[in-house]
């Protein structure tokens, strides 16, 4: 099945605003230099297989934690971050589910943190990607299929 970039768009957008009340805007790059990011992951299997991913610099990540913990910047752990990003990939994750053929499951969401690694789902492809940007900080959903 192809989903197009405007419907990764669509429904990170109502994600992003309806749970963190932040703006959130399409960019035409993805990254900041020097950043550190953090990368949440479903995985769906069923009738559709593949991967939903969210990628956020931890200066977001941040922000969203403190924005879903109702805590101070400086109060946030990176367990917190790691739950925050967890639980915004799996809301995402869950809205893209809702356009798949069913039945279909989701997994638990996996996250990682650093400056220099890369995600891979082993047999899949990209099948869409949207690079946003939200109070100045980077973010993108990708999409993955399963070959």
């Amino acid at each position: 099945m192809q989903y197009d970039n405007n419907q990764i768009a669509e429904l990170t957008e109502r994600v992003w605003n309806s749970f963190l009340g932040l703006d959130l805007s399409r960019s035409d790059e993805f990254g900041e230099s020097g950043a550190t990011f953090v990368t949440g992951c479903v995985q769906i299997s069923g009738e559709w297989n593949g991967a939903v991913t969210l990628h956020c610099s931890e200066a977001l990540a941040r922000q969203a934690t403190c924005i879903m913990f109702e805590i101070g910047e400086e109060e946030a752990t990176f367990e917190e971050m790691q739950d925050a990003v967890g639980e915004l990939t799996n809301m995402i994750g869950g809205n893209f589910k809702v356009l798949l053929p069913q039945p279909t499951q989701m997994s638990l969401p996996a996250v990682v943190e650093g400056s220099d690694y890369s995600l891979i789902v082993p047999g899949t492809h990209l099948q869409g990607t949207v690079a946003f940007k939200s109070t100045g900080h980077a973010m993108k959903v990708s999409v993955l299929e399963k070959t």
